[in-house]
């Protein structure tokens, strides 16, 4: 009898600890502070196309909306692509008009496309034979929109992708790397597009963009440059980008240690004024661990050069995923990053960074940060949390249980939570939360408000763009 009785109340206790977890567990997957509502919403167009990985690249005029059309939607007969298609800029159109038997038209496509490359500085270009196929009406795309008063998103321009990216320039101008090789050969650069009207109409450009970069910056009208972290290459541009050529950072910054000791190297490199950049470098794979501080001079009438370069202590470039999406400039010049789970401000009048600000915690959960933007004084982050049960049963596995978002006004002291309401009707099926799946986009500057795409996995595979405003703190 007395064991019975002891077996019971063991029963007992491990099933009220277990509805203890339980509760537990539940309180913290819910989503906590205030519910956004949206404040102006935007439709994609009814195309056949499905969109994914959108993005918001802000410009000098305002803001443009990128991302991927792919794959048709099953049983949906071939639409036009929406927009122009770039492509007919770019070698190729011939052989469409030879399959529309127009013999006289492929001609003048050649003829004009030789005269386009030859006045853009490109004549080895202007005798080739343009037998590239039209572009599939069903293929992957890269499309460049716009924001309508309307209530709708407007497609402006379409072009094959091969992960292009954008350069906001000085003075307005937007270059838009093509992902097209010069001569259709492999090549160290791309053609570019370039657009003078905020993304609306673009043209192919004499400018060239290397095949491959990192981080991108202006630091004047004409002066810019490019960091090719596989190679510890700094490419630079003294004429808006029409022409380049590179520089061997790390011989620059580490050729007092012999190349085959340097090991792996990480690089982070930033506008700092009109005429300079700076920037900070990390051996990661090597012990003890370092980090340096250089500066690029980009002065009139002189060589880009790389000098004061320096150990520094207040960054470990080595342990820093030095990626785009975790960085953003602050409104006064700094920038707010990144750096295991908490993050740094970089205060621009010293160019150190400062001690860690801690995330904001989300009920006991063990949390991991996300993307950070910044805006007029404000930050907000995305943060994940790992759930009680969730680390009992998958202890080294990286599992997400739930996703609030947080902003600041005093750069991290205190943070504000808030998600995003339900929509109308019931839950889209995969998308258990909005804080789960819907996509922030960033600060949209031309409006004060946070932009937030929500996919809306339903039969129209298009979604929306959504304007937030933010909750007043408390």
């Amino acid at each position: 009898m007395k064991l019975k009785t002891v077996l019971i109340g063991a029963g007992i206790v491990v099933l009220g600890a277990l509805a203890a977890v339980l509760a537990v567990d539940y309180y913290q997957r819910q989503p906590f502070g205030a519910r956004l509502a949206p404040v102006a919403s935007f439709r994609m167009p009814d195309t056949a196309f499905m969109l994914r990985a959108p993005q918001l690249v802000p410009t000098e005029k305002g803001r443009l909306l990128t991302g991927t059309l792919f794959r048709a939607r099953q049983g949906e007969p071939l639409q036009l692509l929406p927009g122009e298609t770039l492509d007919n800029q770019l070698p190729g159109p011939a052989s469409e008009m030879r399959m529309r038997n127009d013999e006289a038209a492929a001609r003048r496509a050649n003829e004009n496309w030789a005269a386009t490359m030859k006045n853009l500085g490109h004549p080895g270009l202007a005798s080739m034979s343009l037998n590239t196929p039209p572009p599939p009406r069903n293929s992957k795309r890269q499309f460049v929109a716009t924001l309508e008063s309307e209530g709708l998103v407007r497609i402006n321009a379409t072009l094959p992708w091969d992960g292009q990216h954008f350069f906001t320039l000085p003075g307005g101008k937007i270059l838009l790397d093509s992902g097209v090789t010069l001569g259709g050969q492999r090549s160290a650069f791309h053609l570019a597009f370039v657009s003078d009207d905020g993304g609306r109409t673009w043209s192919v450009d004499g400018k060239q963009v290397p095949d491959s970069s990192r981080f991108n910056g202006f630091v004047s009208e004409s002066d810019g440059f490019l960091v090719e972290q596989e190679r510890n290459t700094l490419w630079v541009t003294r004429d808006t980008g029409k022409t380049w050529a590179t520089f061997d950072m790390a011989s620059a910054v580490w050729g007092d240690i012999p190349e085959q000791d340097r090991g792996s190297i990480a690089w982070m490199v930033l506008p700092a004024s009109p005429e300079m950049a700076v920037g900070w470098s990390g051996r990661w794979d090597r012990l003890p661990s370092e980090t340096r501080r250089f500066k690029v001079h980009f002065e009139t009438g002189k060589p880009v050069d790389i000098r004061q370069v320096e150990r520094v202590s207040d960054i470990n470039v080595g342990h820093w995923n030095p990626s785009p999406k975790l960085m953003s400039r602050a409104p006064d010049g700094g920038v707010v990053g990144s750096v295991y789970d908490g993050l740094r401000y970089l205060d621009p009048s010293t160019w150190r960074w400062s001690e860690l600000i801690e995330i904001p915690s989300m009920r006991g959960m063990k949390t991991s940060l996300g993307n950070v933007w910044t805006a007029d004084g404000i930050w907000i982050v995305k943060v994940s949390g790992k759930s009680i049960l969730d680390q009992l049963l998958y202890p080294r596995c990286v599992v997400v249980s739930a996703t609030n978002y947080f902003y600041s006004r005093d750069q991290g002291k205190s943070w504000v939570p808030f998600t995003f309401a339900e929509r109308e009707g019931s839950p889209s099926f995969g998308c258990p939360s909005p804080s789960s799946c819907f996509t922030v986009l960033g600060w949209d500057a031309s409006t004060n408000k946070l932009m937030v795409f929500d996919p809306q996995f339903d039969s129209s595979g298009s979604g929306e763009f959504k304007l937030y405003d933010l909750p007043k703190s408390e």
